[in-house]
């Protein structure tokens, strides 16, 4: 149980190659005492480990396993780990007609379990999965049951404020966006990145284009310092964006270039694809 604590809290304040170690101690004490259950466990929980560090075959590929264990044990928690780590990487990869039946059966668990950790990850990806199906009044719909559950659990509310931020901007409630970051207290390394990122999409949003730049650039090198490359990308794509926005092509075409770079390396087909069509942007621009 220590050893799953500090693997926890080394992920949150020290970043993901940290709890990445954490989390194998973890994992190779409990295997050597012959404790299966703590072993899955560690592996169902250094998921979120290796989603950071866009290890998404690893994940696809422990995944199986994971969901074999947690069904012949009846561990939904395990079970529950593995398939929303299995659908966020086929969500980001852009393989939307796959995670359909995952979805389903993840909030099943969840609502079953009644559980934070599980419940509020559970609402986080099904809001994406819709926002990536076009349904954005069934996403914001998560997002509404995520924010009813987390009322004065700043920590809850910090871990998936990207995400929260993004749907409701892309939803045009920025006002709501605001609301949700208002206050909001983040001790974790992580969180206040993930609060950095939220400003700088409100600010986007909010077409404070020179500030938002500023933000996304911040959040760019916070993020690769801590190593959640999938973010990383995404601050390099927003502060792109946002210097095409203030026709400043020269800015922006090395951020996409390196944007692409990452998004390539674990095959985030959507996001390459939002890069090519900034690319021509530039492109356009310069021309």
């Amino acid at each position: 149980m220590a050893y799953n604590w500090l693997a926890e809290m080394s992920w949150l304040i020290e970043g993901a190659a940290q709890g990445k170690r954490a989390y194998e101690e973890a994992i190779e004490f409990a295997a050597r005492r012959g404790l299966a259950a703590w072993v899955m466990g560690n592996k169902a929980e250094f998921l979120r480990v290796q989603f950071d560090l866009g290890e998404w075959d690893q994940i696809i590929a422990q995944a199986g396993e994971l969901l074999r264990w947690g069904e012949a044990h009846d561990n939904g928690q395990i079970e529950a780990g593995a398939l929303r780590a299995k659908a966020e990487v086929l969500l980001q990869r852009g393989r939307r007609e796959d995670v359909g039946a995952l979805q389903s059966r993840l909030l099943s668990l969840a609502r079953r379990i009644e559980q934070l950790q599980v419940l509020i990850p559970a609402l986080a990806v099904s809001a994406v999965i819709e926002q990536a199906r076009g349904e954005i009044e069934r996403a914001v719909g998560f997002i509404d049951e995520l924010d009813q559950s987390t009322r004065d659990l700043a920590p809850w509310r910090a871990h998936h404020l990207p995400t929260v931020v993004r749907i409701l901007v892309g939803a045009g409630e920025v006002s709501r966006a605001e609301h949700f970051m208002k206050g909001m207290d983040v001790v974790f390394l992580r969180d206040r990145n993930c609060l950095l990122t939220g400003q700088a999409l409100v600010a986007e949003a909010k077409h404070e284009h020179e500030r938002a730049v500023e933000l996304y650039d911040d959040a760019a090198q916070r993020w690769a310092g801590y190593g959640f490359a999938l973010e990383h990308g995404q601050a390099l794509l927003g502060a792109a964006r946002c210097s095409l926005a203030l026709a400043r092509s020269g800015d922006a075409l090395p951020q996409l270039h390196r944007a692409r770079e990452i998004f390539t390396k674990f095959e985030a087909q959507p996001l390459i694809e939002e890069v090519d069509t900034q690319l021509q942007r530039a492109t356009a621009l310069t021309s």
